[in-house]
């Protein structure tokens, strides 16, 4: 997926707000009475379902580059997400206003956020189908053929798949088990 931000140098150093993140903590994508974007510079963070903790279900990894927020930027509601730090995050905060601005002042960033936007829309359409999936097995070997996503635990892509820790070891076994009778 191409990012949104490639260069964050179309905004003003005034424009936004650098901060530090540690791992496992939860992001705010709010600084004072600004709802922003938070773009990732660098560092992993995930987002997850809007869960109590981030025991949700993990919804996607935004790497160097990926923004979250661009696809409320001109809604009232929060976002039904949560963000934690996987890995140290170094992450940019653009309020969502400056980014209003520039997309109605510069085309060439409008064509950008629609592209950016249909690439979220497919991302979502292959997440529904996975986590549709009736077996766990089914989204397991899914997972297996596609993804690629860089998963510390075996949790982690237990979330992501939807499903128990012990229903991945069962689907990873079985999995096995029909390769080795091929």
């Amino acid at each position: 997926m191409s990012t949104l931000f490639p260069d964050l140098s179309l905004f003003k150093e005034s424009e936004k707000t650098v901060k530090v993140y540690k791992k496992g903590r939860e992001v705010d994508n709010r600084l004072g009475s600004s709802d922003c974007v938070v773009v990732v510079s660098s560092g992993l963070l995930g987002v997850y379902t809007s869960s109590g903790s981030q025991s949700g279900v993990l919804l996607s990894q935004l790497r160097s580059g990926d923004a979250f927020g661009v696809s409320n930027l001109f809604l009232e509601e929060e976002l039904g997400t949560r963000l934690f730090v996987i890995e140290d995050c170094l992450l940019v905060f653009i309020p969502k206003q400056v980014i209003k601005t520039k997309l109605a002042t510069d085309p060439e960033f409008a064509i950008s956020y629609n592209v950016y936007l249909n690439q979220k829309i497919n991302f979502l359409l292959y997440r529904l189908s996975l986590l549709s999936l009736p077996t766990a097995k089914e989204r397991v070997k899914a997972f297996l053929n596609i993804d690629h996503f860089n998963f510390n635990t075996k949790e982690e892509i237990a979330s992501y798949l939807g499903i128990s820790r012990s229903q991945l070891f069962r689907a990873l076994s079985d999995l096995d088990k029909e390769k080795e009778n091929l």
